[in-house]
């Protein structure tokens, strides 16, 4: 288990239930494991310059690409993570009623019309390449990789949006606490992949922040 476990805080904090059990049931003894506490984001962006990145991204006032504008618009209005990213292909696009949605994770997002009109063209585009087809052939990678039926490197990926404005790692903390403050934890973590413990504090923290930025922002009388 120290071997697997590696320092990896998610490893230890996903196995400390595990080693509770097995003490409980008097397999093991003397066992115990520390779980890691994430400490809140240092960095989280301003407002302005958010929006303003998601108005460049749908109207198209930027040098990036559609799948870039398509990707980082998923991290500034959802919080999207890389991974999840790199794995979205025509599969997961779905509708119903002229309601268009993505599932990023275990449950469909429904889009707004603007961005739902971009992601359409981008899978349009990507459907029409061979070499952006899954290896499984169920669908068209939407950030198709330079290698035949791999999706974009990570690596590339992040490069590209910090060239388009987009921080990955600021911009999502950014959304996560616009989210936060707007929807029910339960909501965003099943949407969007994540621990009811993980985005319980996003909420709290969304709290905190956003009652200092009001304040910060009010117009003498």
């Amino acid at each position: 288990m120290d071997a697997w476990t590696g320092g990896r805080h998610q490893r230890t904090n996903n196995i400390a239930g595990f080693i509770g059990w097995l003490t409980y049931r008097g397999l093991a003894h003397n066992l115990s494991v520390s779980r890691y506490i994430n400490p809140p984001p240092s960095q989280t962006g301003d407002e302005n310059d958010h929006q303003r990145a998601i108005a460049a991204l749908l109207s198209g006032d930027t040098s990036a690409d559609l799948s870039i504008r398509v990707a980082g618009l998923l991290v500034l209005l959802y919080g999207a993570r890389l991974t999840q990213l790199q794995n979205l292909t025509t599969s997961s696009l779905t509708s119903r009623k002229a309601r268009r949605y993505i599932t990023v994770a275990r449950h469909p997002v429904e889009l707004p019309d603007r961005l739902a009109d971009l992601i359409d063209t981008l899978a349009q585009t990507v459907s029409a390449n061979p070499n952006a087809l899954t290896r499984d052939g169920r669908g068209h990678y939407l950030f198709p990789g330079s290698r035949a039926h791999h999706p974009l490197h990570i690596a590339t990926l992040s490069r590209k949006l910090t060239a388009a404005d987009v921080p990955s790692r600021i911009s999502r903390n950014h959304a996560m606490l616009v989210l936060g403050a707007d929807l029910p934890a339960a909501v965003i973590a099943t949407q969007l992949g994540l621990s009811a413990t993980t985005t319980t504090s996003w909420a709290a923290l969304a709290g905190r922040d956003y009652t200092a930025y009001l304040h910060s922002h009010e117009q003498p009388n």
